[in-house]
């Protein structure tokens, strides 16, 4: 991809150096001028602060490797930056080019002006210009296709016997109410079977759901509790696991 079409899809953003732990020493400004602010701009060249790494170079490379094996994961998808947008084989391009800004320049001053060359930098707002950052833990856990003696734990898909009710379709109060349920062989509509049920009783057991198997409990747990990971299986190879 050459210059002109990086620049205007956002590839080189400051969202990819923020991520990896670079700083920016900036000056404050007062709080009546990041008011005016728009939520998130581009800064020109010219107003670039010196970028300067806050950390060791081996974290920045760990942080990089995990967000990679996330990215490479994650299929392609469209992510909005600034005025512009990106995919994420851009994110991943971005990424290793910042990698190799970084192991390739010595001070700051030189990492600046290597990164200015191929990125384009985004100033955020405070909270009063209306910026929002959040974030959550991703696991990456070790995981089986099959089970042995070692990976006993499943992860299920979605039973084709689960069904939800949208309640507002019987009563406007309900609007965006759920139920997950399940229909009984009399036809009784019942609560689907809950966690313990499934993980502890094991009612899904022998129906052919399983997506993977994991080695422990606490690892099904906290899969669980994030909502997705990355499950890593014996060869190497990586696989989203997300909520459904």
């Amino acid at each position: 991809m050459n210059r002109t079409m990086m620049k205007k899809y956002g590839l080189r953003t400051y969202v990819l150096i923020g991520a990896f732990g670079l700083s920016a020493c900036v000056t404050p400004q007062p709080p009546q001028e990041r008011i005016a602010m728009p939520p998130i701009r581009r800064v020109p060249p010219s107003e670039w602060p010196i970028i300067q790494d806050d950390l060791d170079v081996a974290s920045l490379n760990r942080a990089a490797e995990n967000n990679l094996a996330y990215l490479k994961g994650l299929g392609d998808k469209a992510f909005a930056i600034g005025d512009g947008a990106v995919n994420t084989q851009q994110l991943i391009d971005g990424a290793e080019a910042l990698l190799r800004a970084r192991r390739e320049t010595g001070s700051p001053e030189e990492l600046t002006a290597r990164l200015k060359a191929e990125f384009d930098l985004f100033r955020v707002a405070g909270s009063s210009g209306g910026a929002f950052f959040t974030a959550y833990y991703q696991p990456v856990l070790a995981a089986s296709p099959v089970r042995t003696d070692r990976f006993a734990y499943p992860l299920y898909r979605r039973p084709p016997d689960m069904v939800t009710i949208e309640l507002e379709a019987f009563d406007a109060k309900y609007k965006s109410d759920t139920l997950t349920a399940r229909v009984e062989s009399g036809g009784q509509v019942v609560p689907y079977f809950d966690r313990r049920a499934i993980d502890v009783a094991k009612t899904l057991e022998g129906k052919h759901l399983e997506v993977a198997w994991l080695d422990n409990q606490f690892d099904r747990l906290d899969l669980h509790i994030q909502g997705g990971g990355l499950l890593q299986f014996p060869d190497g190879r990586l696989m989203m696991a997300e909520y459904a």
